[in-house]
């Protein structure tokens, strides 16, 4: 308990900072895995075609939101460290750059110039400054330096204007051009030159000015130039209204290292300024000052230089890269800015701070620091048994936290805390606690809803909900009890209770938030979407603008009575006309919002909690979409025919050059990887082509016909605007030559020529034809006969194959008649030959060819056939065929068949006698030899080999003895080939022939 009240004590009697805690930010990083030359970004600017230019230690990089471009040494540059970049009003880029020669540096049309230094600088070159401004071929370059004052470079000459030329100091921190005024910032003072004359005097000078300005930036206005100004504990402004300083007593990071400071308007009154040692961003209206560091998500904890882009994205240029914060509508802050965890549960105010609840226990902010107290272990040690579901302040000033399992607690002022639990009741899940308008604390676990007063805990004899879960209590602005519940809404009215639901959909009666509007009636958050509580149901509430379907899980109303609503995909904003969505994309800090973490803070500003931390809704940086600029879409090069054309003139492509590739750029820093372009040609397509993903590449159109032609390209933003149409070049391709008037005019004199030669041969012609049209007759003639031949003997074939059919069907049936099994035993074998002549003319009408066989597909089916017949599964004698791709005729075919027949049925009915399991391999193959001079057959070589029990004793005795062998024999003597046996480890048959 001493432990509690002294953190929490802590906790509440924070000192003021001058410095508020840090926040985090929706930051991009980029460093050289990205294609930054070097990390060490020293300076940072964008070009009119919206180009991210970066001054490196390796080089310069640019970058177009698509691809990086590098400048380095010594390719494109005499020097590799650049340690400042600026792009002029003319567009052109100039650097200062070291590392081993000290040089200026112009890129203009494409090209890099090298300046070299002033012969008169004795010592090296450490620039703080560089602007440029003036004509394109008559600018004036200005360096500000440490040792040096101001340098200038006109029309091929360096000047110097030092202490010695009425400078405060050669230490130059800053320059601004603004109008016909130059402004110089030094340690000892501010200078202005207007038309080459010094003028201390502007602004006037003071004690503020004679401790020196260390940093300058001019931001433009529509009152006029207003300057921001840093000195080492101050920062101020001077305007049309005079001089300010805004803030005092700060501690600056200056140092030997850094003597200058980086300024930046952000457009909202405020200003980013610092330097490598730290960062920070003043905001108006309170003297407010946040750092911006690591805590923040950058990638170190200073900066180098700021940018504020078109798109009003903020780059800050650091030693270990550059970081782009592409929005800071919401402040963030999870668990690396001070909280107790990153999930936020539940919120509130109390005792002049704000109270954040967790998994594990509470953070309290004063708007400086964090203090953080974590809860005692639950019963059941898991980490959500003890969540603060729900906090509340009582009409004593005491905080309330509805945690879970662990109980209900209860915070004194003074730090004193108790826990209710089984003891008093809560025996169970507390998930909601809530102060009615009076001051008195009702608290909620499961279906059971308690009151609280002082110590005593008080449950209602009568619950309203029966057995439905209770999740949060609600006070409506008349003081009436709503209850949020897993069956519906429940409201207290003059204490009487009713139930709104919908008996039909137990999602839309599945209830998380509630809160009255205008009218006095309950908009409710329900696991289907927005619901309105009405005629004692819970109906779709959908008014013009607004129409949300997934799930609800807070509803809160900001100080402009403008209604949020916590979703699973970040929260809507609905202003009674029009909806805004935020997400992460968006820079909301999570993506689940949480039921009880919504609140408005005594600055009007609006907190929300969800899974990944809390976020604090900044309205100044919300910028409205109208104001942020479409992306810039640029055509860069024309290519057809194999040809580069640019894009600046009307293109005239003659007949036959008209593949045409167009290369184009869409820049937009906001969100690079979610630009999207459309595209139309005019003269060509009807509509846009819409809605392609990608930044860069090309649109290629192919055989466009001759004509006039124009190609308009837009792009849109990750926020969805779309750009103006940009027109490439007017494109002309020229008709062929054979359509235009010379060519016309000639092709008339040749046909008059021609019909006079027509004449001539058209009887010779008629002749050609009649004769042409007899043999055509002739031959289709004969070509019928032929095709009719064909059919026939393909019926032929088929018939063949049907009646060999039925005598096997014969011998099937005489077989199975038979009892001897010695005589079934022959009926199978002639089965089989009859069965192998039988695929041969089968094989024949179904083959496009009718003279010949395929021997691979009928060895195949012969033997799976024969497996067939002699019932041998294939897992105990696999048959492997390997046959060459020949085609025989069908007398050789027939032949091989019947010896493959009396081999294959020889080693299936006694090479595996008692189940034995083994191979039968059989090779058909085309011998080397080629043929016979003046003879066109082939030799070929059949072989059938197993590794079964072979051939029987005494074999060689009674050699041909049986009758399947004297038909092998006999079969190849008909072919005129040579039969050689082999009986070692099986029985192994090579046939020799041609054919």
């Amino acid at each position: 308990m001493k432990t509690i009240r002294s953190a929490l004590g802590t906790a509440l009697l924070l000192a003021a900072a001058a410095v508020a805690a840090a926040q985090s930010l929706q930051v991009r990083t980029y460093t050289e895995a990205d294609g930054l030359c070097s990390s060490v970004v020293q300076d940072i600017a964008q070009d009119a075609q919206g180009q991210i230019w970066l001054a490196t230690r390796g080089g310069i990089s640019v970058f177009d939101g698509s691809t990086w471009t590098s400048y380095v040494r010594p390719r494109d540059l005499p020097s590799a460290n650049v340690l400042k970049l600026i792009v002029d009003e003319n567009g052109t880029v100039w650097a200062w750059a070291e590392n081993t020669e000290e040089r200026l540096l112009k890129f203009a049309a494409g090209q890099w110039t090298s300046i070299p230094r002033p012969a008169f600088a004795a010592r090296p070159i450490r620039p703080t400054a560089l602007e440029a401004f003036g004509p394109p071929g008559g600018e004036t370059v200005l360096l500000g330096t440490r040792e040096h004052g101001l340098l200038a470079w006109k029309a091929g000459k360096w000047s110097a204007l030092d202490s010695k030329s009425g400078l405060p100091s050669d230490l130059v921190s800053g320059i601004v051009v603004a109008g016909p005024r130059l402004y110089i910032a030094t340690p000892k003072g501010l200078t202005v030159l207007e038309s080459g004359i010094p003028r201390p005097d502007v602004p006037p000078s003071g004690e503020a000015w004679t401790r020196g300005v260390f940093g300058i930036a001019a931001e433009t206005t529509a009152q006029g130039t207003r300057l921001w100004l840093a000195g080492r504990d101050w920062l101020g402004a001077y305007s049309w209204a005079g001089f300010k300083v805004l803030l005092r007593n700060l501690v600056l990071p200056i140092d030997a290292s850094y003597p200058n400071i980086a300024l930046a308007p952000d457009g909202r009154g405020g200003v980013y300024f610092g330097n490598p040692n730290a960062a920070f961003h003043y905001l108006p209206g309170g003297g407010n000052v946040e750092k911006i560091s690591k805590d923040s998500g950058l990638i170190a904890e200073g900066v180098s230089d700021f940018l504020l882009d078109r798109e009003k994205n903020l780059w800050i240029a650091g030693l270990r890269g550059v970081n782009k914060i592409t929005s800071r509508r919401f402040a963030n802050f999870r668990k690396a800015q001070g909280l107790l965890e990153d999930e936020v549960t539940a919120l509130a105010r109390w005792n002049g701070t704000l109270v954040f609840g967790h998994n594990r226990g509470l953070t309290f902010f004063d708007g400086m620091r964090f203090r953080t107290l974590r809860f005692p272990d639950p019963r059941r040690n898991l980490d959500v048994d003890a969540r603060a579901m729900d906090l509340a302040v009582d009409g004593g000033g005491n905080l309330w936290a509805a945690a879970a399992w662990r109980g209900l607690l209860r915070i004194a002022p003074d730090g004193g805390t108790r826990w209710f639990g089984p003891e008093a009741g809560f025996d169970g899940f507390v998930a909601s606690v809530a102060t009615a308008p009076d001051g008195t604390v009702w608290a909620a676990y499961k279906s059971t809803l308690f009151h609280l007063s002082g110590d005593r805990v008080e449950r209602l004899p009568t619950q309203p909900t029966g057995r439905e879960y209770i999740r949060k209590i609600f006070f409506g602005r008349g003081g009436e009890m709503a209850l949020a519940s897993t069956g519906g809404l429940w409201v207290r009215e003059k204490s009487v209770w009713t139930n709104y639901n919908d008996p039909g959909s137990r999602e839309v009666s599945n209830v998380f938030a509630a809160l009255q509007n205008d009218s006095g009636r309950f908009l409710v958050g329900t696991m289907a979407g927005l619901m309105e509580a009405k005629d004692g149901r819970l109906k779709p509430f959908a008014p013009a603008g607004l129409k949300i379907d997934r799930p609800i899980f807070l509803i809160v109303r900001d100080a402009k009575g403008r209604f949020w609503f916590g979703t699973d995909n970040g929260v809507i904003r609905w202003d009674g006309r029009t909806a805004r969505e935020y997400t992460v994309k968006t820079g909301f800090a999570g993506q689940e919002v949480n039921r009880s973490a919504g609140l408005i803070d005594t600055a009007g500003r609006l907190w929300i909690g969800t899974n990944l931390g809390a976020s604090r809704y900044q309205e100044e940086f919300d910028y409205n979409p109208e104001e942020i600029p479409s992306p810039l879409v640029q055509f860069q090069s024309i290519e057809a025919g194999g040809v580069r054309y640019h894009v600046d003139r009307a293109l005239l492509l003659p007949f036959g050059r008209n593949n045409i590739e167009f290369e184009f750029r869409a820049v937009s820093m906001a969100d690079e990887t979610a630009v999207r372009h459309r595209f139309r040609m005019d003269g060509f397509d009807r509509d846009w082509i819409e809605d392609r993903p990608g930044a860069a590449g090309q649109i290629r159109y192919t055989n466009l016909r001759p004509g006039n032609y124009r190609l308009r390209l837009q792009a849109k933003s990750g926020s969805g605007h779309w750009s103006e149409s940009v027109l490439s070049p007017a494109i002309t391709i020229r008709p062929p030559f054979w359509k235009q008037w010379w060519f016309v005019g000639a092709a008339g004199v040749f046909l008059l020529l021609l019909v006079f030669a027509v004449f001539e041969i058209v009887a010779e012609k008629r002749h050609a034809g009649r004769l042409k049209k007899e043999v055509g007759e002739r031959t289709a003639q004969i070509q019928a006969s032929l095709q009719e031949k064909d059919i026939l003997l393909r019926e032929i074939h088929h018939r063949v194959k049907n009646n060999l059919q039925i005598v096997s069907s014969l011998l099937s049936l005489q077989a199975d008649k038979t009892k001897d099994v010695s005589a079934r035993s022959l009926f199978r074998e002639s089965m089989a030959r009859v069965r192998a002549m039988a695929l041969i003319h089968e094989n024949l009408y179904r083959s496009p060819h009718l003279s010949h066989i395929d021997v691979a597909e009928y060895f195949h089916r012969l033997c799976k056939d024969l497996q067939n017949t002699y019932a041998v599964q294939p897992d105990r004698v696999a048959i492997d065929v390997r046959a060459a791709d020949a085609r025989l005729s069908m007398e050789t075919a027939v032949t091989c068949g019947l010896i493959l027949n009396e081999i294959v049925s020889n080693a299936l009915k006694h090479g595996f006698p008692e189940g034995r399991r083994g191979a039968i391999h059989i090779e058909f193959s085309a011998e080397d030899g080629g043929t016979e001079s003046g003879s066109p057959s082939r030799p070929y070589r059949l072989v059938v080999a197993d590794d079964g029990v072979g051939m029987p004793p005494g074999f060689e005795a009674q050699r041909f003895g049986s009758l399947g062998l004297r038909l092998i024999h006999s079969l190849t003597g008909q072919l005129d080939g040579t039969l050689a046996i082999e009986n070692d480890g099986g029985a192994k048959f090579t046939i020799r022939f041609r054919a």
